[in-house]
């Protein structure tokens, strides 16, 4: 085992991504999250050191959302003191407050106001991928609709390239048949829906929850690393999304997987 993380690019596009990427939810939300123990949101030092170190692991992307609390706001004022420009993939369509949960909207001024307040919060004009954040139901006629939204985007160069986070094996289906760039997606989903992506081979796969919200780090049995060297390993899989915000855990894991 071990390697540098390489970076491959999505589809037919000039954009690359490294094997593994950060998920920042927890640098901006703690409630109504399904981790198995509670957390605090790190502070701004905690925050670039975790940036810097990933940014010298290899890690060239962050994965974030406009339900990811003020994660983007944070990342907007910290990521001009990091000597390294990270690539972001951002999910549009779910909106969430403490008080009233999630709630879900892919019409078109909908997904250009997430889109207009990412590129605030975040202070950048140009974002390498965006996805809708769908919810179970992520077939129907609207998020169909939103598709179309931000697939508009990209051809007008405001992105580079447009997909989903899926839920279930119609909206994976939905998604390959708009001719998705990416879908992200959990590992069991993938593995119901090998068959269509082997359909649908330009479209990008990034693996999500690889470590099930955390619950799989609690079992002394299994190595972390050997989980992300197994999708790694995978031809068919871009890369591969981790959410920790615990530095030891990061290095401890990714280090194995670095010549």
């Amino acid at each position: 085992m071990g390697h540098k993380l390489k970076k491959n690019p999505i589809g037919n596009t000039n954009i690359y991504l490294s094997e593994i990427g950060l998920g920042t939810v927890k640098f901006g939300r703690n409630t109504d999250i399904k981790y198995p123990k509670s957390f605090e949101i790190p502070n701004d030092k905690h925050m670039i050191d975790i940036l810097k170190t990933i940014g010298g692991l290899g890690i060239n992307y962050l994965d974030t959302a406009i339900a990811y609390g003020n994660a983007n706001e944070r990342l907007g004022n910290l990521l001009p003191m990091i000597d390294y420009n990270f690539k972001i993939i951002a999910k549009v369509g779910e909106r969430y407050c403490p008080i009233e949960g999630s709630k879900y909207d892919f019409s078109t001024k909908a997904l250009n106001d997430d889109f207009n307040k990412l590129k605030l919060d975040l202070n950048i004009n140009f974002i390498e991928c965006l996805l809708l954040h769908c919810n179970d139901n992520d077939y129907d006629k609207d998020v169909k609709n939103g598709y179309e939204a931000i697939k508009k985007m990209k051809n007008l160069g405001y992105i580079g390239a447009f997909g989903s986070s899926c839920k279930t094996w119609e909206g994976v289906n939905l998604a390959l048949e708009m001719n998705c760039d990416v879908i992200m997606i959990e590992p069991h989903l993938f593995q119901e829906t090998r068959q269509l992506f082997k359909k649908n081979p330009d479209t990008a796969i990034i693996v999500k929850k690889v470590f099930s919200s955390g619950n799989i780090l609690l079992d002394n049995t299994v190595n972390p690393s050997d989980i992300l060297d197994s999708y790694i390993q995978d031809k068919s899989i871009l890369s591969a999304v981790i959410g920790s915000i615990n530095i030891n855990h990061i290095t401890q894991n990714i280090i194995p997987l670095i010549k």
